[in-house]
């Protein structure tokens, strides 16, 4: 592990001033609409100018010991990362919730959080005011709209875009470095999704280890760098990337939906994008899609992906599109880290195999199940420690702390080695989690909706994992005995049901199937690891509902 060089400084100052980055360079584009850009300057302008409309508008009163939390309600747009800057700088934090989110999990979020204001678009607007007018804890809807440069308050009607600007407090010490500015919800390792807390510190450590990596490729470049942004950024990679990494590196960042392949293929090919951040799911569309064959990608230098396990052949079949030296390899992370914690090394590949090797500043031990540390190449549960490890969860109890932490070290529940020439391998996982196009999801949060049917007496969930790596939310329930008789017709119910109340990702596309207990241990937990290997052998077999 080498040492990591950051500054010491506030995130805004650092982002803002303490680089290279020119002021008219681009940072946030629309992949679809390129008029709807914002450069460096601009962002600057609208921090400032948004911080004072949240502190005029009362929904951020500033740096308190208990900061006033805005939740993320929208799509990936270029007014969305000022508008998170602009919180941070009014002395507020941002907390996450995926776009296409359920009413029901959004007022999940909203509960915990206790939120002044939901942020959202166009897109998501009918889900933040179907919670509003729910939920017992009252907060403003906060509108923003890129296509028109807006951001505004739909109940009066009022601007938050404010001639009045607030600029950031350039002071740091402990207390600001180690201040939660960001919470992204994780599944965890069991129950449901859980606020990891993270600090500017975290935030400046995660880029400057990207930085650092990429110093020589950045050094070569004729013009700053081109980055296509297709990560949702309710989730911790979408969130560093955009937002931050793209804006302290000076990236210009085309924002493309991940479910838009032919935007992507067109966006890599006339833009000279440079480098890629993805889940296997989007390279497998990649590379299976009518374009891929006559593509070719000169620009293409680094393509990293994570989330999920991705095969050599999928790494390989990008590779071989990329010019010179350029490579697809996977790294590996996790919320709690605020990203990643290893890469693959630029002129110094390993394994395909491998998920590369530590980013500077970060420690890894590999532990037997008694917490001991095995010798190097054995397997075991992997521990890590770095500046960008989080310090845990939004009102944690000690239970899950002592869960989540030894000391300094993160558990990953993640399971692996690390070779002799320091490159890390995954093996698998201790976690119950299951892992749908990079997304994850907890088994609980799911069950507990689909026991809410009326047919329903006890169920489970689990993934069906598939060729490519990718698991499909897959469910098995017991029937009370009035409806087991006519099992198929419920069967669909119970998956139509489940899929109104859940998050398009959640939805139960493994199936559904009807057994006659749920497999526990005597203590009455779940056997997971039974029920996984029972949705491999019956998936082609059983009565399934088809979604």
């Amino acid at each position: 592990m080498a040492p990591l060089s950051m500054p010491s400084g506030n995130l805004l100052t650092v982002f803002f001033a303490e680089n290279d980055v020119p002021e008219d360079q681009p940072i946030w584009i629309n992949a679809k609409a390129h008029e709807q850009k914002i450069d460096k300057a601009t962002a600057r302008n609208l921090v400032c100018r948004l911080a004072g409309g949240y502190r005029s508008a009362g929904l951020v009163r500033g740096a308190r010991q208990d900061p006033d939390v805005v939740v993320l309600l929208s799509e990936n747009q270029p007014l969305h990362f000022p508008n998170i800057l602009a919180i941070i700088a009014a002395g507020g934090t941002v907390a996450t919730c995926p776009w296409q989110a359920s009413v029901e999990e959004l007022l999940y979020r909203v509960a915990i959080l206790r939120p002044t204001a939901v942020l959202c678009s166009r897109q998501s607007l009918e889900t933040a005011q179907q919670a509003q007018r729910t939920v017992k804890h009252p907060f403003k809807i906060v509108l923003q709209d890129s296509a028109t440069m807006q951001v505004w308050t739909p109940s009066d009607n009022k601007s938050l875009i404010s001639d009045h600007a607030h600029s950031w407090n350039r002071e740091w010490n402990e207390d600001i470095a180690n201040r939660t500015s960001v919470i992204v919800f994780s599944s965890g390792t069991t129950g449901y999704p859980k606020g990891v807390t993270i600090s500017q510190r975290n935030i400046i450590a995660m880029v400057y280890q990207i930085r650092s990596l990429w110093s020589d490729m950045l050094r070569a470049q004729s013009r700053w760098p081109r980055l296509a942004g297709t990560l949702d950024s309710s989730h911790v990679a979408g969130m560093l990337i955009n937002c931050f990494l793209s804006l302290g590196m000076g990236l210009t960042n085309y924002l493309v939906p991940g479910s838009d392949i032919n935007l992507l293929i067109s966006t890599l090919e006339r833009q000279d994008v440079n480098f890629l951040f993805a889940v296997p799911p989007i390279l497998q569309r990649l590379v299976v899609h009518d374009r891929w064959a006559g593509l070719t990608l000169p620009s293409l230098q680094h393509v990293v992906v994570g989330a999920a396990r991705c095969t050599p052949e999928l790494q390989q079949a990008v590779t071989r599109k990329m010019a010179g030296e350029g490579f697809c390899q996977q790294g590996w992370g996790m919320t709690e880290l605020t990203f990643l914690a290893t890469m693959p090394v630029p002129g110094n590949l390993g394994p395909w195999e491998s998920v590369g090797k530590l980013l500077d500043g970060n420690k890894i031990k590999v532990c037997a199940d008694d917490g001991s540390e095995v010798q190097v190449g054995e397997q075991g549960e992997i521990y890590i420690s770095g500046p960008a490890t989080t310090n845990g969860y939004y009102g944690q109890t000690d239970e899950q702390k002592r869960a989540a932490f030894v000391d300094e070290w993160l558990r990953s529940g993640d399971v692996g080695f690390v070779d002799a020439d320091g490159y890390v391998f995954i093996t698998g996982r201790n976690k119950d989690l299951i892992k749908y196009n990079g997304a994850q999801v907890s088994p609980k949060e799911i069950e507990d909706v689909v026991k809410t049917h009326r047919s329903v007496s006890d169920a489970a969930v689990v993934g069906l994992e598939l060729d490519n790596g990718n698991e499909l939310p897959t469910a098995f329930v017991v029937l009370k005995e009035r409806t087991a008789q006519d099992r198929s017709r419920n069967l669909d119910d119970i998956a139509t049901y489940t899929a109104r109340h859940v998050s398009p990702y959640k939805r139960l596309r493994g199936g559904v199937y009807a057994v006659e207990e749920i497999p526990r241990n005597a203590m009455g937990k779940v056997l997971y690891k039974d029920l996984r290997t029972m949705a491999q052998e019956v998936s082609g077999k059983a009565v399934r509902a088809k979604m």
